[in-house]
C-alpha cells in the first residue's frame, strides 16, 4: 500500500509529512494535518480532483506505525488474520480505504512484482516452530529502498546514520519480541 500511496516514497505527502499510506484525517484524528489536492474515483473510470486533509507524522517510524493504528479501527476488523495478499487487498478496498477501481489489482501487482511475500517466510511457523530467513538475494528489493533513503539523507550521515539505522532495527526487534512474549 505504501508503494502505491506514496509513489514509492516520492510524493510530497510521504517525503515531507511522513504519511506513506495516504491516510486522510477523518473525524477521530486529533493530530496535525495538511490539505492537499488528490484524485478520487467515485465513478468508475472518472477521476475527480478534490482537496482533502491528510494526516501528518513527525517521522518515518510514526508514519509507518500510523497505518497500523488506522487499520485497527473497527471498520477494518476483517483484515485481522488476512492469510493472503489477495484477500487483504480485496477487503481493504471493500472497506473503503481507496476509491480507485484498480486498487485491489494494484496492491497485488506490487506485491508480486517486488516479491514482497518473501517477508512471509519470516513469520513463525507455528507447526514447525522455526523461522525461515530469506536469502540475501531475496532481500535486495528492501535493501534498495533503504539505500535510496540513505542517499536522500533520511538517516543523517556517518556514525549517526549507522547508529540510527541500527537503533531503528533493534527497536523493531524488541517490539516484536515483547508483542510475541
Amino acid at each position: 500500500m505504501a508503494c502505491i500511496e506514496s509513489a514509492y516514497g516520492q510524493s510530497s505527502l510521504a517525503s515531507k509529512y511522513h504519511n506513506y499510506f495516504g491516510m486522510k484525517t477523518g473525524s477521530a484524528w486529533k493530530g496535525a494535518y495538511v490539505e492537499l489536492k488528490t484524485k478520487e474515483e467515485y465513478v468508475k473510470g472518472k477521476l475527480t480532483t478534490i482537496t482533502a486533509k491528510f494526516r501528518v507524522y513527525n517521522n518515518m517510524a510514526d508514519g509507518v506505525k500510523g497505518v497500523f493504528d488506522f487499520l485497527s479501527a473497527k471498520r477494518y476488523e476483517n483484515l485481522k488474520g488476512a492469510a493472503t495478499v489477495e484477500y487483504f487487498a480485496k477487503m481493504v478496498k471493500a472497506d473503503g480505504y481507496a476509491t480507485s477501481s484498480t486498487y485491489t489489482n494494484n496492491i497485488i501487482n506490487v506485491v508480486k512484482t517486488l516479491n514482497l511475500t518473501v517477508w512471509d517466510k519470516m513469520v513463525k511457523d507455528e507447526a514447525q516452530e522455526k523461522v525461515e530467513i530469506p536469502k540475501d538475494s531475496e532481500l535486495d528489493f528492501a535493501l534498495e529502498e533503504v539505500a535510496q533513503w540513505v542517499i536522500k539523507g533520511f538517516f543523517g550521515n556517518g556514525n549517526d546514520r549507522k547508529d540510527r539505522i541500527y537503533r531503528a532495527v533493534q527497536n523493531k526487534v524488541n517490539e516484536i519480541v515483547r508483542r510475541n512474549a
